[in-house]
C-alpha cells in the first residue's frame, strides 16, 4: 500500500519519541513504515526537507489544529477545561522528544520556541477572558504552561486521568 507524506510523518513522530532525533533516518522511516526509500524520495527531496516539513507537521497537529478546534466553544471557562482534557491525554514521550530535537537543531528550536509562545499565549488570552487583570492572567497562564511542561519531563508514571484531575482542580480553585 502506498504510503502518504502524513504516514512519513506520523512514523517520525512515533520514531523521535522512541529514540530521539537519533531515530529520524531515512533507512530506518523506511524500514519502520515497510517501504522502499524511493518512496521516501517521491515525497521528499532529502532528510532536511523532510525533517522541516515534520516540523511543521508538529506545530500544526500539536498546537494550530488544537486551538482551532476550541474556537468552536464560545465559553471561555469551558474552552480552557477542553484544553486541559485534551492536552493531558498526550503521551508526554513526544514532547520530551521534540525538546530534545529543539535543544540540538536550530529549526526545531525555532519551532519550539513559537509553540511555546503560541500555547502560553493562548491559555493568556482565555484567562484574560474570564479574569480580566493582565498581569494576574499572564502569571497564570504562565503557571499553567510550566505544570504542562515540567509533569511532561517528570520520571513517574503518567495517570493521564490524573493529570486531568489535577488541572482541573486547579482551574477550579482559581475560579477559572
Amino acid at each position: 500500500m502506498r504510503k502518504t507524506q502524513e504516514d512519513f510523518f506520523m512514523a517520525g513522530l512515533h520514531l523521535l519519541s522512541k529514540g530521539g532525533v537519533q531515530g529520524l533516518k531515512i533507512d530506518t522511516l523506511c524500514k519502520h513504515l515497510q517501504v522502499t526509500k524511493g518512496s521516501f524520495y517521491h515525497h521528499f527531496a532529502h532528510l532536511n526537507d523532510y525533517e522541516q516539513a515534520l516540523l511543521d507537521f508538529y506545530e500544526q497537529v500539536s498546537t494550530l489544529d488544537i486551538i482551532a478546534h476550541l474556537q468552536t466553544i464560545a465559553d471561555p471557562r469551558a474552552r480552557l477545561r477542553a484544553l486541559v482534557r485534551q492536552i493531558t491525554t498526550y503521551e508526554p514521550a513526544m514532547e520530551v522528544s521534540f525538546r530534545g530535537w529543539a535543544r540540538v537543531d536550530d529549526r526545531a528550536r525555532a519551532v519550539q520556541e513559537r509553540l511555546d509562545h503560541t500555547r502560553e499565549q493562548y491559555v493568556h488570552d482565555l484567562i484574560l477572558q474570564i479574569i480580566p487583570e493582565q498581569e494576574t492572567a499572564t502569571l497564570l497562564a504562565r503557571g499553567f504552561y510550566w505544570l504542562f511542561v515540567g509533569s511532561q519531563q517528570a520520571s513517574f508514571e503518567h495517570d493521564r486521568a490524573e493529570k486531568a484531575r489535577i488541572h482541573l482542580l486547579m482551574l477550579d480553585r482559581l475560579g477559572l
